[in-house]
Formats: structure tokens, sequence, C-alpha cells
């Protein structure tokens, strides 16, 4: 087995595994890493990031021909030293007859490749048929305005890239749930993989265009897709297990990978990978709230059957030793009426209570309303006094997010 790099180290990848063997590592890498890395919007990023390749070197985003402003001028965009963009004008030839014969040549090229003339003027000459000694050079030096405006087109590939989210999702998802292996999805997709079959991509690629930010909305409330991190994201949909990927920047896409479901209803596996600290680390649904949400704030309301008796409840929730009667480990026991203990603590009635849980922007809400006639109290400490609950509500405020 090999050193695999789940996202492609060249994209500032740090999430490694030991499980796929050094021939399938290297086609991986020929055929299903290279479209995703060696995409335009990659190597925009990597430009903007000055992230070297594994040939040390910087990828040139702008290969493509441009013109100079509003002539035919043609040139190409170079990186200089500095990272700063550099034009290089085409060398262009044109040829000026007189009574049907070659009168004089005309060559334009930058001045960064004067050198080349002679050269140039070697192949002219063996192709028009005439002594490199009958050709007069007269040289007129005009520089390439750098600060011109260039203008050209950028391809953008929205298909074949696609097969390298595959991977990532396919890989994480391997490392993650064990059983997955044995998935007859994830044998399908290792077979896509392992043929590099473009076609058949788009059966598993199938949620948003790989450049739609929407699809990371239910998670902006506890991940921070401004920072210099990628996500990895397993959970289940509606139609079994499903993966969000999330390259910082450049590609947000959705990975259908099983029709199986492999969590509960709030379970879920979130891959972080840090480009700034070079690292990678898993976290579950419980850690992604815990590390981005402060403590647990509880907070009951009650039943009144009169203003006498909101009064006193008043009164009492005013004592400074007020609080309810809870067990070590923080369970509320529940009463009857008559001052019976029901059997159940208030955990255990959340768990058959329907509730409501709202995430917004600085916090997470859950709300319990309880029926109307199901009569439900709990105990005042110091007074003793048993109190009939109408709703119960827990908070967890923001207090970061990762």
């Amino acid at each position: 087995m090999s050193d695999e790099h789940v996202i492609p180290d060249s994209l500032g990848g740090y999430y490694h595994i030991k499980s796929v063997c050094k021939q399938c590592n290297s086609e991986l890498g020929k055929n299903v890493d290279s479209p995703l890395v060696n995409h335009n919007l990659s190597d925009l990023y990597r430009f903007a990031k000055k992230m070297k390749g594994k040939s040390g070197k910087i990828p040139n985003p702008f290969r493509s021909i441009f013109t100079q402003g509003e002539t035919s001028k043609k040139a190409r965009i170079e990186i200089g030293k500095n990272l700063e963009l550099v034009p290089r004008l085409i060398p262009e030839i044109e040829y000026y007859e007189k009574n049907g014969v070659i009168d004089s040549i005309k060559i334009e090229l930058d001045s960064k490749d004067e050198s080349k003339i002679d050269e140039i003027i070697g192949k002219i000459s063996k192709r028009i048929g005439v002594p490199v000694s009958s050709i007069i050079k007269n040289n007129f030096h005009r520089e390439a305005d750098p600060e011109a405006f260039f203008k050209g087109t950028l391809e953008i590939d929205t298909r074949q890239f696609k097969i390298g989210l595959l991977k990532i999702a396919y890989e994480f998802a391997v490392d993650s749930i064990t059983e997955y292996l044995d998935d007859p999805d994830a044998e399908t997709i290792s077979c896509i993989l392992h043929d590099a079959n473009h076609d058949r991509t788009g059966e598993y690629v199938n949620f948003g265009s790989g450049f739609d930010k929407n699809i990371l909305n239910p998670y902006h409330n506890f991940l921070d897709f401004k920072s210099a991190k990628h996500y990895i994201i397993l959970t289940n949909m509606a139609g079994g297990l499903f993966c969000i990927i999330n390259l910082h920047g450049t590609f947000s896409i959705g990975v259908t990978l099983s029709k199986k479901k492999y969590f509960d209803e709030i379970g879920m596996i979130i891959g972080i990978n840090d480009i700034n600290k070079k690292t990678f680390r898993k976290i579950s649904a419980n850690d992604l709230i815990n590390e981005t949400h402060g403590r647990l704030a509880c907070d009951f309301t009650f039943h009144c059957e009169n203003k006498a008796q909101l009064s006193y409840y008043a009164k009492i929730q005013r004592d400074p030793k007020f609080s309810y009667e809870h067990t070590d480990p923080g369970l509320i026991p529940l009463y009857h009426r008559n001052g019976a203990e029901i059997g159940l603590n208030l955990a255990n009635k959340l768990l058959t209570s329907k509730g409501n849980c709202n995430i917004g922007d600085n916090k997470i809400v859950d709300y319990f309303l309880f029926d109307e006639n199901d009569e439900i109290f709990i105990k005042a400490i110091p007074s003793g006094t048993l109190m009939r609950i109408r709703s119960f509500k827990m908070t967890r405020k923001l207090i970061k997010k990762l």
C-alpha cells in the first residue's frame, strides 16, 4: 500500500490514507486527480495562494492566447519572479511582394525574444529559397506596454474535474465508515474511479454544478467557509448517504454515495483540512456543536391557573437560592399533581415529545411545548413547591465557527 492524498497535496491537502495500492495510486493521480488539480479554477486558486505543485512551480492560469487592447497583436501571459503578470508578444511574420516576387519581410517579436531573430531569418531563407546573406536587416525597437489591456478566453471544464471530487467523497466514506466498503454503490464507484469513467461520474456527483455555494447553506452557522480550509461532510439525505465537498474558494458539490443510510437522524462526520496549519481532523455532529456553541442554557415556562399562582411562581424564582430539583448528572425528576414521581426524568420525557429546533445565525434553540392535558410538574428548590411546566427551551449561543 502507498501514501494516498485524499485531497491532492498541490491543493493544500493534508489528509492521508494508506489503503490504496501503489499501482492504483499512480493511475488515480494521472487519470482522476489530474483533471481536478489542473483545472483552470484550481490553477487560479493555487496561483492566488502561491501553492507550488510537485514540480516546485506555481501554475500559470493564463495559458491561453490573448490579444493586446483592440489590436490584433497576440500575446502570452507569463508569470514573473515576483508572481507579476508579464505579457510576451507572439512573433508575427508578414511577407510583402513586388511584381510577384517577395520584396521584403516584416518580423515582429517581443524584445525579450530579440536573440531569436537570426534563427527565424534562417528558417525563412530556407522556406523562400534565398541565401541569408541576401536578407538585409533593419531593426526598429518597440516595447510592448506592460500596462496594456489584454483580452482572451478562459475555457472552464464543467465535467471532467468532477471525477476528482467523487474520489475524495468515496475515500473519505471508506476511511470513515467501515461497512461502506461493501456497499453495492461503493463497489460501483470504485470501478468508475479505477476506469476513470467520466461518462458515469454524473450518476453520483449529482448535486450542484461544482461552483454552487448554496449547497453549503445548512452549515454556515458552524463552518467558516471564508477561512483557508477544505471541508468534507458525510451525512444522511432523503436518498441515503450523502457527501458535501467544499475546496476552499474553488469547488462546492454534493455526491450521493449510497441508497443506504449509515447515521441516525442527526449523525454526521465532518473532515476539516486546515491549509495554513497543515492539519486534517474528523469530528462528529456532537463535537461540531460543542466546539462552536457555548454552554447549554435551559428555561421553563409555567402553566399558571390564576394571577395569584403567577405571582407566587414569580416570587419563588426571585429567591437567590432558587433552583430545580435534579440528580447529580443534572437530570430533573418529574412529578404528578399529587406529588408522586412520574417515573421519568425530563430528558426521558423530551425523547418522546415533539420539539422544534431552530438554528439561527448566533444560536441553536430547541423548543418543546407540552400537551395541555399532560400535567407535568417539577420541584422548586429550596421551597419544595411543585410547579407545572408548559414548555421547555434549550439554548446554545454561537462562540466561533470551525
